[in-house]
């Protein structure tokens, strides 16, 4: 059987890999093996970095992605493979993998059937899933037999919930997003890990916010609010957007302007911004004005790096370092919270890498990639004939 593995290129590390919460709610483990990736001046080759900016897996790699929970997907001669922190090698064999380790645990395909590994490439859920999800922090991972309906396992493979619902979205904070279909209309819940329903099948559109949050959707009015797992409200529908919690608070959208608020609905942080990204490492990066300058700020909404002209994040501050590029010297840095320079170079190409997606097309693009992909699009498309 040919091996296959899902692999990003490092241009485009900064759209799908600097999130450590998921498009539905659910959380990525991040970089913790101190490991960054990186280039070398006038090459077209990646290594990886270590915090104090040593190459210490060198640039032989035409592709790579972060490392997580001890590995990384690399490409070496046209080949994939995973490597650990100090560069040695496994290609996973017999089964084609996907994506790249979450919590421990990493899918593969055999037949057309998805199973999933732990990070010592055994076999700890077999093959016998047409569809499967994630692990999360909850330890939890949705899946189907059949496509047809979702419940969830353990990260084991013990199922937990049975297969019962419409559609299932990954757990966070304890809580997971299900829905049913009925007279062509999609009723949402909210269930606990041992599913229980804690906000029964209604006529409104939810979404796990993590943090014990739970936004909702105003159909009349467009506008989103949120509850706590329980359905208490705590902030009416007066948003445009409300994206997951990343480190207590979370994006919100009011007209244009971009701002956040604490699992209490406070806005910490006025919606006074053209555009922003979510916090990571308890940093986001903002932008004043579509030509201001980018700036990157604590959660006092206290400036305290402004970016020079042309500049953008390519990758965030996970793990104490942020990549910094500029597009019109075609160069990189990795940056501390400091301003200070732990590495820099410039590649021997002059294409620039694709601009982080926003978190609302990061959503989008996630749950596009799930196998209900076409499930959701139906669902969006009949999303305006939800009642409040």
């Amino acid at each position: 059987m040919k091996k296959s593995i899902f692999l990003f290129t490092a241009a485009l590390l900064g759209l799908v890999l600097l999130t450590s919460c998921n498009g539905d709610g659910g959380t990525w483990e991040t970089n913790k093996d101190n490991r960054w990736w990186a280039g070398e001046d006038g090459s077209k080759l990646f290594g990886y970095i270590d915090e104090n900016g040593k190459m210490v897996i060198p640039a032989n790699y035409s592709s790579v992605c972060n490392f997580s929970c001890g590995w990384a997907c690399v490409l070496e001669d046209g080949e994939n493979q995973f490597i650990d922190k100090d560069g040695k090698s496994v290609i996973p064999d017999p089964f084609p993998v996907e994506g790249y380790f979450n919590f421990n645990r990493i899918r593969f395909q055999e037949d057309g059937k998805k199973g999933m590994y732990d990070e010592n490439w055994k076999v700890v859920i077999p093959a016998d899933y047409k569809s499967l999800g994630e692990c999360t922090e909850d330890g939890l991972i949705w899946f189907s037999e059949d496509g047809k309906e979702w419940g969830y396992l353990d990260k084991d493979g013990k199922v937990v919930i049975p297969e019962q619902f419409a559609g299932a979205y990954s757990f966070a904070g304890g809580i997971a997003v299900v829905f049913e279909k009925k007279d062509e209309e999609y009723r949402y819940g909210v269930i606990d890990k041992k599913g229980n329903f804690l906000i029964d099948f209604q006529k409104k559109f939810l979404n796990n916010l993590g943090e014990g949050r739970v936004s909702f959707k105003n159909a009349s009015t467009g506008k989103y609010g949120m509850m706590d797992k329980n359905g208490n409200e705590i902030v009416s529908a007066k948003y445009d957007n409300i994206n997951p919690f990343t480190c207590g608070l979370a994006r919100v959208k009011k007209g244009d302007k971009f701002g956040f608020i604490n699992t209490k609905g406070e806005e910490v942080i006025p919606c006074r911004y053209y555009n922003t990204y979510a916090f990571y490492g308890d940093v986001a990066d903002v932008q004043k004005s579509e030509d201001s300058r980018w700036e990157i700020i604590d959660k006092k909404g206290e400036s305290l790096i402004t970016l020079k002209e042309n500049e953008y994040l390519a990758y965030c501050f996970i793990n104490g370092l942020g990549l910094v590029y500029n597009e019109a010297t075609n160069q990189y840095r990795y940056i501390n919270k400091k301003n200070e320079i732990i590495y820099k170079w410039e590649p021997g190409s002059s294409s620039m890498p694709e601009k982080r997606l926003s978190p609302e097309e990061r959503r989008m693009q996630f749950m596009l990639s799930t196998e209900y992909g076409p499930l959701f699009l139906d669902m969006m498309r009949k999303d305006n004939r939800l009642i409040q």
